[in-house]
């Protein structure tokens, strides 16, 4: 495996190989690169999450460069997914027993389903019955993430589209400063966001990476029940290889704690 340097080497390579003008196909560029499967998809979701490439349409997906004036901008979305995934972590884990957090917005070559079927983040949390220890409660929350000035009522319909396989939905708007949340503009869609999140069974909250309190929880996301299949198909479409392996590892450890003397 390569250290950082060698990481840094391979995400300049890449980047040098993508077209100055216009896209390119992922399926081409890897052929270029000779890559595999696995180091291409992990190179090219970490230029997109560093706001270097930008992904595009076609069979089979394709990228394109960003504009460097572009990528520095601070308030693209995509630049607070950091941020945000530890502070859902923070905010949202704390009553299970278990929980991780993935950013799923680019999902690498996993294919699922079209427009409005990926969650910018979602989180996954098991809590372990006591009564009855192989029984597993399990939760998805998925999060879609929008910029003050892309706040509307559209959001809170990509979030029930994500309902249909996790069992909350939230739309997080980033409200940057006070200057922001006190805008009328932004008031009113929010107030009609609150509104249609209500009657649709959506969460809506604000973050602030800077003010405090961080959090405000304008509609709390009431818990769904997906049909198993859906879920199921949903964690194997959305989350990283790694995060699928250690909810695997959840549940042996849970089933070896059960199985082992004294735990009668």
């Amino acid at each position: 495996m390569p250290g950082r340097k060698g990481v840094r080497a391979e995400l300049r390579k890449m980047e040098a190989a993508v077209p100055k003008d216009g896209s390119i196909s992922n399926k081409r560029l890897r052929e270029k690169l000779g890559w595999s499967e696995k180091t291409y998809w992990s190179r090219r979701n970490m230029l997109v999450d560093e706001g270097r490439l930008q992904l595009g349409r076609g069979k089979g997906g394709s990228v394109r460069r960003v504009d460097p004036e572009r990528s520095k901008d601070p308030n693209r979305e995509m630049s607070y997914y950091k941020d945000l995934k530890q502070a859902i972590q923070a905010e949202f884990t704390a009553e299970y027993q278990e929980a991780l957090v993935d950013v799923t917005a680019h999902g690498g070559s996993k294919y699922t389903g079209g427009r409005w079927t990926r969650p910018d983040l979602t989180l996954v949390g098991v809590t372990f019955g006591e009564i009855i220890p192989p029984y597993v409660y399990l939760d998805v929350h998925t999060f879609e993430v929008k910029r003050v000035q892309d706040a509307d009522v559209t959001a809170i319909h990509e979030a029930l589209r994500h309902r249909v396989a996790a069992t909350h939905a939230t739309v997080v708007v980033v409200v940057p400063s006070k200057a922001h949340q006190k805008n009328e503009d932004f008031e009113r869609r929010v107030g009609l966001m609150s509104e249609e999140a209500a009657r649709l069974g959506v969460g809506l909250s604000t973050w602030s990476p800077r003010m405090r309190p961080r959090w405000n929880h304008l509609i709390r996301a009431p818990r769904a029940e997906p049909e198993p299949s859906a879920l199921d198909r949903f964690l194997s479409e959305q989350l990283l290889e790694e995060s699928i392996n250690r909810i695997g590892e959840w549940f042996k450890r849970a089933e070896h704690e059960e199985d082992s003397p004294g735990s009668e």
